[in-house]
């Protein structure tokens, strides 16, 4: 909570507001007294949200949520977040893909820190081997991709892999 209240505008703004302490958070019951985080809050400016300077921001991204998929706000990762993704994503791989399995990845790709990225990385983490061929390829290419690269796993969106 000092974190939060130290490092982050919104927050900061937000318990001075409500005269929320931090320091008085020492339990569950005071935790009741934090004031909820609206998501129209982070879509009017996540920028306030970030504990970090903008320079170590390594990539933004827009979350949809079902409550308000009109609504879309944007959640900043610094390369610590990326990390922990990363790393969750080796981990989960690793549940369905064995030791020096060859993994197609199929997911739009091309810009710093993709989807298709950060599998890839947490792949090698756990020594397997992604080959990021991207989404955009026809299905000819696709088959030549799988010929040249004899993967044992295809990644992708459903509607690709059914293509």
């Amino acid at each position: 909570m000092n974190y939060a209240y130290d490092k982050s505008p919104f927050y900061h703004d937000l318990f001075t507001r409500d005269g929320v302490n931090p320091n008085d958070i020492l339990s569950l019951d005071a935790l009741a007294k934090v004031p909820f985080t609206e998501p129209s809050y982070i879509s009017k400016n996540p920028y306030n949200f970030s504990c970090v300077s903008l320079g170590e921001i390594a990539r933004s991204t827009v979350f949809h949520h079902i409550r308000s998929p009109l609504a879309p706000e944007e959640g900043l990762l610094d390369k610590g977040d990326l990390e922990t993704i990363t790393d969750f994503m080796g981990a989960g791989m690793k549940s369905c893909v064995v030791s020096n399995d060859v993994v197609q990845i199929m997911l739009r790709s091309g810009r710093p820190n993709s989807c298709a990225e950060l599998l890839a990385k947490g792949l090698e983490k756990v020594d397997r081997f992604p080959r990021n061929i991207g989404y955009f390829l026809g299905t000819e290419e696709h088959i030549r991709a799988i010929e040249e690269h004899h993967p044992d796993v295809l990644f992708g969106r459903t509607a690709s892999l059914y293509r």
